[in-house]
């Protein structure tokens, strides 16, 4: 009786495991990065204040990060959700600094978030879908087609208002996706501070250049045989326990007779 309740628990167990896994495969390979390995972009970025008192000036750091003169992205690795990016910023005094950052187009965590999304989204989707619960997921609100300097684009367009900050009475990011590739084209951030509501600081990214390899692909794997593989595992898993149970309720009907 004992060792059958232990073989029921852990084909439960078995099956529990295999299915997440398998929504995790099947998010996987509905929502990718539309992005490889040296696919690049190059932004201006730009700081402004507005304030309507004549005597506030901006404070320092706004005055520091209005010294940047650009920042280039580099994909450096594309592993399932997870894109690992490579970023130069060059200030306007000729320095760079460099760095790599990350981001889960799945559930938005990592350092990179708000660089790139999964690609080929629809308007009234969720953009970082399985990051709800911390806050990561953000609307897609409408499709439209934009020109820049390398040509037209068709973009996905976000605004998301956020008033949870301890700092700011309010943020708001204006953000502009490329629908083919997820790749953020702009992204406008307005914050009011709480000590000076009537003043705004705005961070503002806009693409300059925009290098995506045609027709690459960023899988390192084939997520159908994956797919293919946990499904069929989770099919025999849920026929192995309905013929331990079947046996056993046969069993204990005969012990009763």
């Amino acid at each position: 009786m004992k060792n059958l309740q232990l073989i029921i628990t852990c084909l439960l167990i078995f099956y529990v495991t295999l299915s997440q896994t398998s929504n995790q495969i099947f998010s996987s390979e509905t929502f990718k990065a539309g992005v490889s390995p040296g696919d690049n972009f190059l932004y201006t970025f730009n700081v402004f204040w507005n304030s309507p008192e004549p005597n506030q000036t901006p404070p320092s750091n706004v005055v520091e990060l209005n010294k940047t003169e650009w920042v280039k992205i580099t994909v450096h690795e594309v592993t399932g959700p997870i894109v690992v990016m490579n970023t130069t910023t060059c200030f306007k005094n000729g320095t760079e600094i460099n760095a790599q950052i990350w981001v889960n187009i799945l559930s938005g965590e990592g350092n990179g978030f708000g660089y790139i999304i999964a690609s080929n989204l629809e308007p009234e989707h969720l953009a970082y879908h399985m990051g709800i619960d911390k806050g990561y997921s953000f609307l897609l609100k409408e499709e439209l087609v934009k020109n820049y300097l390398f040509g037209k684009r068709t973009v996905l367009h976000a605004l998301v208002n956020k008033t949870s900050s301890d700092e700011y009475v309010l943020i708001t990011h204006d953000m502009y996706f490329d629908k083919e590739t997820g790749v953020m084209l702009e992204w406008y951030i307005t914050q009011v501070p709480k000590y000076a509501p009537t003043t705004s600081i705005t961070l503002a990214w806009k693409i300059m250049e925009f290098h995506v390899t045609p027709g690459s692909t960023s899988a390192d794997q084939n997520p159908s045989i994956i797919q293919r593989t946990l499904t069929l595992a989770v099919v025999v898993s849920i026929a192995a326990l309905s013929i331990v149970t079947l046996f056993y309720k046969r069993k204990k009907r005969k012990h009763k007779s």
